[in-house]
């Protein structure tokens, strides 16, 4: 008895397994279809899906804009400059310099110019340890620069400004020095994110 019992009871266990598995079998199959179906409907009226927004923003302005710009900066070497040219060359857009061979068929009155003035960084105390020594600070960016579009003489200025907080550990000066040089490095690819954006969405 007790053996027809178990016999039973393992056949009511495999029958629930198969039926949980023909359900998740089906609602996966339905969800598979039902993205298929959406995908293709967005894709049919024109859309492109993107992973990055912002990228997309600036692909999208670059694509309808000039697609050759002119770049002078106050210090060709500095950090920021070479942030800027990364930015404006992910987006595909062609970079001419101060000391590059311009081609024959290029006017330069007919591409729009950017030009880095100025950069400078603040450091602002926000707490201090019991011996008076700052334990913690924030780093102010501040990066000036103008532009002027194609064909027109105005210049437009654009301030970029960029905050970070900075917390010492005052046994450990050595790293923080690098630290804080890592942060400014990410401050300086930040303001350039911003710095090409602006540039490219006021063409």
């Amino acid at each position: 008895m007790y053996i027809k019992l178990f016999i039973f009871q393992i056949k009511s266990l495999i029958s629930l397994l198969n039926e949980f598995f023909i359900f998740s079998y089906k609602k996966i199959l339905f969800s598979i279809i039902q993205n298929t179906y959406i995908l293709l409907m967005i894709t049919g009226c024109g859309y492109q899906l993107s992973p990055n927004i912002f990228y997309n923003k600036l692909d999208n302005t670059a694509n309808i804009k000039q697609l050759t710009i002119s770049l002078h900066s106050y210090d060709p070497f500095h950090s920021i400059t070479k942030s800027i040219k990364n930015e404006l060359y992910l987006n595909c857009i062609n970079v001419i310099e101060d000391n590059d061979h311009i081609p024959v068929t290029l006017d330069i009155k007919n591409i729009p110019h950017l030009d880095i003035i100025s950069i400078s960084t603040k450091h602002i105390i926000v707490s201090v340890f019991e011996d008076g020594t700052e334990s913690e600070y924030q780093i102010n960016l501040r990066v000036q620069a103008t532009y002027s579009i194609a064909n027109k003489n105005n210049q437009h200025p654009m301030i970029i400004q960029v905050y970070r907080t900075f917390i010492r550990n005052p046994e450990e000066n050595l790293s923080n020095t690098v630290q804080e040089n890592e942060i400014l490095e990410d401050m300086y690819r930040d303001a350039a994110q911003k710095i090409v954006y602006q540039f490219l969405t006021r063409l």
